[in-house]
């Protein structure tokens, strides 16, 4: 990726105030940044926090320009949303301040809502139904990302009980969503991590081990026994989602074998240390194992 990086800069040396290179750059410093991170070949690896400082100070130059020149709205937003989380990152809170307070504070304001307006304007109701159902997977995913968060944050004000009811109505929502339908993506996984085992860490921290194997289990059952016959062609049933392809709301980032790897190394987790005897979770990473060398 830091090769990547570099290469987009030669590009802004000849267009210096080209928005899409700038753009470029800013997604890749939103990795790079961090003063640690694992973006780093064996190359480079030994200067990561030089790397990632200097980075971090040119991302702001190139944040300003995208700001300040940027003729999209969507562009200058994800300049401030790099600049909010970068800012915070280096400690920055004031800064990160300024950038956040430039975002809508409503909802509502999203391209598919726009574009339902526009269509039942049209009387075009089949595609005003479309974009609304876009919309709910944007804003069904934007919730669940925020109960993970929370979640994380009240188990480091060590309210762990709130924390645990926090995970458990994002599951709630989960099972009202999609209901009885034969595929339920695997919404438990945020980009802030499984639901599955923020949850199991929360019930560890509370004390109950028990509860935390069990949703541990609950995890892998999901994933042997459900998500190996995902097909790009399904579509559920419910009306609230009918129009809106699978793969949307499920995107497969790695191969069956690479995901299992990640299974495994989610259930070996240093949170898990404490459950390293238990034979249930001893069979739980067999089970995952067995799987592995079937590959």
């Amino acid at each position: 990726m830091y090769e990547g990086y570099l290469t987009v800069q030669e590009g802004l040396k000849r267009y210096p105030n080209n928005i899409l290179l700038l753009l470029f750059s800013l997604e890749r410093s939103i990795a790079l940044a961090y003063p640690e991170n694992d973006c780093y070949d064996a190359e480079h690896a030994k200067n990561i926090a030089e790397h990632a400082k200097n980075i971090y100070e040119e991302s702001i130059r190139q944040a300003n320009i995208v700001i300040s020149y940027g003729k999209n709205a969507a562009d200058i937003l994800r300049a401030h949303m790099i600049m909010v989380i970068l800012h915070s990152a280096y400690e920055n809170a004031s800064q990160a301040a300024e950038h956040s307070y430039q975002f809508p504070s409503r909802a509502d304001m999203t391209v598919f809502n726009m574009s339902a307006f526009i269509a039942h304007s049209e009387h075009d109701y089949t595609r005003e139904v479309e974009n609304r159902q876009y919309d709910f997977v944007y804003h069904l995913e934007s919730m669940l990302d925020n109960m993970a968060l929370s979640g994380r944050a009240l188990v480091m004000c060590g309210k762990y009980a709130d924390a645990i009811m926090v995970y458990t109505s994002a599951f709630s929502l989960i099972k009202s969503v999609f209901g009885d339908e034969k595929y339920i993506p695997p919404v438990h996984e945020r980009e802030s991590g499984d639901m599955y085992v923020l949850i199991a860490k929360a019930c560890i921290k509370s004390g109950d081990k028990s509860s935390a194997i069990l949703y541990l289990k609950r995890m892998v059952n999901y994933d042997l026994e459900t998500r190996v016959h995902f097909t790009d062609d399904i579509q559920v049933r419910m009306p609230l989602l009918h129009q809106v392809p699978f793969i949307t709301y499920y995107k497969n980032a790695t191969s069956r074998k690479g995901h299992l790897e990640i299974l495994i190394s989610k259930l070996q987790d240093s949170a898990f240390d404490c459950l390293k005897d238990d034979e249930k979770l001893k069979r739980l990473i067999e089970r995952v194992s067995v799987e592995i060398n079937k590959e």
